[in-house]
C-alpha cells in the first residue's frame, strides 16, 4: 500500500474512532444535561426561526390547556409568526429569546408517564439596535419519553413581566 493509501486508511480510522466516541459520549449523558441541552435547541431554534424544530420537541399528543392548541397548531403558529415578525428592511427576525442556565429547573421522575419536570424563565427580547425586553415568560412542562428521547407532553406558561411578542 502506497503512502498516501495508508495516510488515507489512518485518517478514516481516526474519524470513525471520533464518532464512536462521540456516540458513546450521547449514549451516556445523565438526562437531565439532555434535557438542559433541549431548551438550549429550543432557544437556538426560535432565535432562527425554526418552527419545525421546536413542534419536533412535543410529543403527538401534546397539550396546552391554556391555548388548547396542538403540536401541529403550534407549528403552523411559529411558522406564520416567523414569516411575519420581521424587520421589512432586514428581513431579520423581530424577536429573540434567551433562558439562562441558572433559570431553568429540571427534576428528572422515574414514574410513568411523565420522565421529567422542567421550569424555565424566558425573556423575549425586540431585535431593534440594542436588544430591548418585550417580556417575561415562565414556562412549565411535564416530559415523557418517546423513542429514548423526552419530550414536552404538557406545558402551561405565564407571563410575569411585560408582554409577549406573540
Amino acid at each position: 500500500m502506497s503512502r498516501a493509501g495508508k495516510l488515507a486508511v489512518g485518517a478514516v480510522a481516526a474519524l470513525g474512532g471520533a464518532f464512536v466516541t462521540y456516540w458513546l459520549y450521547l449514549a451516556f449523558l445523565p438526562e437531565e444535561t439532555r434535557i438542559r441541552r433541549m431548551v438550549e435547541r429550543l432557544q437556538e431554534a426560535f432565535n432562527e426561526g425554526r418552527a419545525g424544530e421546536i413542534a419536533a420537541s412535543l410529543t403527538e399528543d401534546f397539550s396546552d390547556p391554556e391555548s388548547r392548541l396542538s403540536r401541529e397548531e403550534i407549528r403552523g403558529f411559529l411558522i406564520r409568526f416567523f414569516l411575519t415578525e420581521r424587520d421589512r428592511r432586514t428581513r431579520e427576525l423581530r424577536y429573540l429569546v434567551r433562558v439562562e442556565r441558572e433559570e431553568v429547573q429540571v427534576e428528572v421522575r422515574s414514574e410513568e408517564p411523565a420522565a421529567a419536570a422542567l421550569e424555565a424563565t424566558a425573556r423575549f427580547f425586540e431585535r431593534r439596535g440594542e436588544p430591548r425586553l418585550v417580556g417575561v415568560l415562565v414556562f412549565s412542562a411535564e416530559l415523557k419519553k418517546v423513542d429514548g428521547e423526552c419530550r414536552i407532553a404538557r406545558a402551561r406558561h405565564r407571563t410575569t413581566e411585560g408582554r409577549l411578542p406573540f
